[in-house]
């Protein structure tokens, strides 16, 4: 973004955080001219249409205390006896959503935690209360107080942008245009 505002200075950027389902809200309602999420959140509108940026995988953040801090793989096993950090439905797109509910009904006597964003199951990890899983193209701060893990559990996932399908922005149709040039995501 900000190699972006150098090149086209012109252009007004303003960022929100919010759960997936409010993002696409506000795109659709016409509040702004794209969002950035994973391509299985738009599954349920073909309103949107999706830009790919990154393809990913599901990891864990561990705390480097853990014992599983130690592994350069973890499967869905290694959860066991571990305190888990998840997100809460409104926040956790599809597929995510499906690894939480196998691992909750996996191991149910896990001890789980749900936090409402991203920046709270990153808080908690690096003060060492337990372990998030989440996808590897989301952007942790801190590392130092944390391993990300690669997870054996194979399914696809894309990052990127969503417009409107009819009636795109110049501006965001621009945007998207350079980001996949500038490739700030290989």
């Amino acid at each position: 973004i900000k190699n972006y505002r150098k090149a086209y200075p012109d252009v007004k950027i303003y960022l929100e955080y919010f759960n997936h389902n409010r993002l696409k809200q506000h795109l659709l309602n016409k509040e702004c001219d794209l969002i950035f999420t994973t391509q299985d959140d738009l599954y349920d509108t073909s309103k949107i249409a999706f830009t790919k940026l990154v393809d990913g995988y599901f990891c864990a953040l561990v705390p480097v205390g853990n014992e599983l801090s130690r592994h350069s793989e973890l499967t869905l096993d290694s959860f066991e006896q571990q305190n888990l950090i998840l997100l809460n439905e409104n926040w956790c797109p599809p597929e995510q959503l499906k690894l939480q509910r196998l691992l909750q009904n996996s191991y149910p006597d896990l001890e789980t935690t749900f936090v409402d964003n991203v920046a709270v199951a990153n808080t908690m990890v690096e003060a060492g209360l337990g372990i998030t899983v989440m996808p590897n193209f989301i952007s942790c701060t801190n590392r130092q107080f944390f391993k990300m893990i690669p997870l054996d559990y194979s399914v696809s996932l894309a990052y990127g942008t969503g417009t409107l399908v009819q009636l795109p922005s110049d501006a965001a149709s621009d945007f998207i245009k350079w980001l996949v040039k500038y490739d700030t995501f290989a």
